[in-house]
């Protein structure tokens, strides 16, 4: 009707809509040289339509739809630059040409508001018509963001899109949860996570945490798909197929957590950390360092989590210890200790498993006499709680034991690794990967004092444990392999050390990142071997050569 009116249609009086519309639409099919643009055309109905008006020459009639819905030839709209943010803002904000203060100030609030048009829009419109600056805008945005949010500047020319940011994305929203409730609740949940990095994995490993709606639609790929299509359709996250990350607007956090109240947020928070609790491997297994990566910026949202919520129950003390683990970070593992005492009580299993932690980073930072008692108490808890011929005391024995071996305090060592080993062997059996673990750390312990036969014979016996638990690609049959490599270097046999570095090197190299420690190490011990194989020098002695001649067997 509006179209009739500016274009004087003789129809534009008319009694009956309808006939409006059909003079509308004549005028478009017999006229060249117009452009229409349709504004939220999230009905994929409407093209349907209209692009018949577009029959004849194309190249003088077009359609423009703005959309969140799919359609052919579409360019996606991305957040500004910080340089297009800062034109845009000032050209809203600011009266007077710039100076180069406003414009650093406005790339600053550029880089707050992500880029964001519509916020971006509605900052200059409340920075002009309350005259506060760009200066104290961004000072109260830091503080006061969910309110900034909602409000609208009321000047010219906020009319064009007269909803707040908080308000378009709220009818956003709701219009998700009235289509797909799961789909809302997926959202709920990305508003407690990190915005940039959400692996699907926390959806799907931990689906049994989040809730009766989402629960069952996580668990299940087809219903996840039907979930995100929906959240897609809005633009209020973005995906990538590719590496299933998930991302979500900074704003959309605020907007979403202010519309709960605070047992909603309490409840999600929670549901957040048993769900990247549940996702996040084991860090100590090397080849999982990849996948801690991937989830370690959601885990470190879910350590502020806890503390802001102050969330107390075995998951979130689980997750802070695979976070540190990952981050040596000391408060995460002071924390997770309090947690576990306070849930559990001192004397629990759970509260050794900190304690162990806790004394494995200060040994790591040769912090030894901190690390002692921690490991002596969780010795004690395990041997009390669980019997003295358990796995786990096995486990104290051994890290006690690598702490008086890193002391070089190797007798005490040797008497704590040989306790360990026995434990090992009578539970678990002889071929289980811990006793493994014990032959290889006693193994160490030889080489340390000397005792080259000895530490040969446990090498090869942790090999044939490692290579038939984990098979021949495993990252501990690439560690031992690396030290018999070393160990025959140290003894001047270049033969057999040579194809052990470079089976180890392989594995290294498929496994890991190039990047990674182990990788780089590996890869330079290598090449101190080619150096000197090339000079062909040894640092044996003759007679230690001699005796150890017969043993090896060349």
């Amino acid at each position: 009707m509006a179209i009739a009116r500016t274009l004087d249609l003789p129809e534009q009086h008319a009694q009956e809509q309808q006939q409006i519309i059909l003079a509308v639409k004549h005028w478009l099919k017999t006229h060249n040289d117009w452009l229409l643009i349709v504004d939220n055309a999230d009905d994929v109905k409407i093209a349907s339509e209209l692009t018949p008006l577009l029959s004849g020459d194309a190249r003088v009639r077009h359609l423009l739809f703005t959309t969140r819905a799919p359609f052919a030839q579409q360019v996606e709209i991305k957040e500004m630059s910080l340089t297009e943010g800062e034109d845009f803002l000032l050209r809203r904000a600011v009266d007077k040409p710039p100076g180069e203060e406003d414009c650093e100030m406005a790339r600053k609030i550029t880089r707050e508001l992500g880029g964001l048009p519509l916020a971006l829009d509605q900052a200059g419109a409340y920075i002009r018509e309350t005259q506060c600056g760009l200066a104290d805008y961004l000072e109260r945005y830091r503080t006061h963001a969910p309110k900034l949010m909602e409000k609208r500047g009321t000047l010219a020319m906020a009319h064009d899109h007269p909803e707040s940011v908080a308000k378009t994305g709220l009818l956003s929203f709701e219009n998700i949860a009235n289509e797909n409730p799961a789909a809302a609740e997926l959202l709920r949940l990305c508003a407690f996570l990190h915005p940039d990095n959400i692996p699907e994995d926390i959806f799907t490993k931990g689906a049994e945490h989040l809730g009766d709606v989402l629960a069952p639609v996580a668990a299940d790929v087809v219903e996840l798909d039907d979930a995100r299509r929906v959240i897609l359709k809005y633009s209020l996250v973005s995906y990538a197929p590719t590496t299933k990350i998930w991302s979500i607007h900074g704003l959309v956090q605020l907007i979403l957590k202010p519309g709960m109240d605070e047992t909603a947020q309490r409840t999600w928070a929670e549901r957040a950390v048993r769900a990247v609790e549940s996702a996040f491997p084991d860090p100590e297994e090397l080849s999982n360092w990849a996948d801690c990566e991937r989830l370690l910026p959601c885990a470190q949202t879910c350590a502020e989590l806890i503390e802001e919520w102050e969330l107390e129950f075995e998951e979130a003390a689980h997750l802070l210890s695979e976070k540190a683990e990952y981050a040596q970070a000391k408060p995460l593992y002071e924390r997770a200790l309090a947690i576990r005492e306070k849930v559990h009580g001192k004397e629990h299993p759970s509260v050794a498993t900190s304690l162990n932690n806790l004394a494995e980073l200060y040994k790591a930072q040769s912090a030894y006499k901190q690390a002692l008692p921690l490991y002596e108490r969780a010795l004690t808890i395990r041997e009390k709680a669980l019997g003295k011929k358990h796995p786990d005391v096995a486990t104290s024995l051994n890290n006690l034991a690598l702490l008086y071996d890193a002391a070089g305090e190797y007798e005490q060592a040797w008497q704590l690794h040989k306790r360990a080993l026995s434990i090992r062997k009578k539970i678990l059996g002889k071929r289980h990967p811990d006793v493994a673990e014990s032959f290889n750390n006693l193994a160490r312990l030889y080489v340390a004092t000397g005792m080259y036969e000895e530490a040969l014979y446990l090498y090869k016996r942790t090999l044939a444990i490692a290579e038939k638990v984990y098979g021949t690609e495993h990252i501990f049959v690439a560690q031992t392999l690396n030290n018999l490599a070393l160990l025959y270097y140290a003894l001047g046999a270049y033969k057999r050390a040579k194809p052990l570095y470079e089976r180890s090197l392989k594995i290294f190299n498929h496994v890991l990142k190039p990047e990674h420690p182990h990788v780089r190490t590996a890869s330079e011990n290598y090449a101190i071997f080619l150096k000197d194989l090339e000079k062909q020098k040894t640092t044996t002695s003759p007679n230690l050569w001699a005796r150890l001649r017969k043993w090896l067997g060349f």
